[in-house]
């Protein structure tokens, strides 16, 4: 039987929401939904009221875009659907910070 995740859903991990980067058979990338984050971090994606109505959760939240991998298996659906706009925002937010991240590092 196939997992309900799909890419944009949101899921709880240990204590905090995280939204769907991207889904195989056995594993997840995750990004934490920060809520009301304070500093700023350069790869935080901001949400308009509609897009936080329809993931479920608090207006000024962001996603952090710094995907991290998890098993499927330890991940459960917290209800909320990311669509096309925002999840074309959160997979540019995570190119800028890889790009900005191996620059770093060279």
């Amino acid at each position: 039987m196939s997992s309900p995740i799909q890419t944009g859903s949101v899921v709880w991990w240990r204590n905090g929401r995280y939204l769907v980067a991207s889904v195989t058979d056995r594993s997840v990338a995750i990004c934490p939904i920060e809520a009301d984050p304070c500093p700023c971090h350069r790869a935080d994606v901001a949400l308009d009221w509609f897009e936080a109505l329809s993931l479920r959760i608090d207006s000024g939240s962001v996603i952090r875009c710094v995907p991290f991998g998890v098993p499927v298996s330890s991940v459960v659906l917290a209800g909320g659907l990311a669509f096309g706009a925002l999840m074309a925002r959160v997979q540019l937010g995570i190119s800028k910070e890889v790009q900005a991240r191996a620059f770093e590092d060279a």
